[in-house]
């Protein structure tokens, strides 16, 4: 087919194509011409206006919603319209036309999400799932299968910090149990009043303490 193939919208385009060469694609059978993307009689051709094909019986307002208008074979039919004061022209679920003012006329949720008239100046999101914010802007965290970033990060930093503090303690500890043994005494012993060390005692209360906050901070 040519690259200029005839369409409703310009019955004359093979005429004036610049391009000779052919190129894959569909072309209408004789008696026939594209509109929209398919082929139709050129009976059921709609019309141009101000530069704009519409099929045919294709309704529209033009840019200021001054006139509304429909295609016909024989081209727009156009009736006044205009806007009330209580509305505005602009485009709204892609098809232009008068539409009452509402903040919830420019579609400000994002994501899909559904907006509410609370007054002519403010509105309100209903975000779909998955999302939260005021415009529905923010894709929400799944925390159903586990704990949220922060805390994770919160672990990772405390857990290795106390085994360390732990495992110095239990050093220490350990030195002063040694001492003891080496004298025959030993910390948890009844047998001598040296046993019961002060050093010892404290060294034995700081590790069971430090043992039992890190297991609830684990938790």
């Amino acid at each position: 087919m040519t690259l200029c193939p005839a369409s409703c919208a310009d019955l004359a385009a093979p005429s004036e194509c610049d391009f000779t060469a052919c190129v894959e694609g569909c072309q209408c059978s004789p008696g026939f011409t594209m509109s929209g993307g398919i082929c139709v009689p050129y009976s059921e051709c709609g019309c141009t206006y101000l530069d704009r094909y519409y099929p045919l019986n294709e309704k529209f307002v033009t840019e200021d919603c001054a006139l509304s208008c429909e295609s016909t074979p024989s081209g727009a039919v156009c009736q006044p319209k205009g806007c009330s004061d209580t509305h505005v022209c602009t485009i709204f679920n892609f098809t232009r036309d008068c539409y009452k003012k509402s903040p919830c006329l420019s579609d400000p949720c994002l994501n899909n999400g559904a907006c509410s008239e609370i007054t002519v100046d403010l509105f309100s999101c209903l975000c779909p799932e998955g999302f939260e914010g005021n415009l529905c802007e923010i894709e929400k965290t799944d925390t159903s299968g586990g704990l949220d970033k922060n805390t994770i990060i919160f672990i990772a930093v405390l857990v290795p910090l106390g085994i360390i503090i732990i495992a110095l303690i239990c050093v220490l500890c350990y030195k002063c149990c040694r001492k003891n043994k080496e004298n025959k005494y030993y910390c948890d012993s009844t047998d001598s009043s040296k046993c019961l060390s002060q050093s010892c005692l404290k060294c034995r209360y700081i590790l069971l303490s430090l043992t039992f906050i890190f297991n609830l901070l684990s938790y």
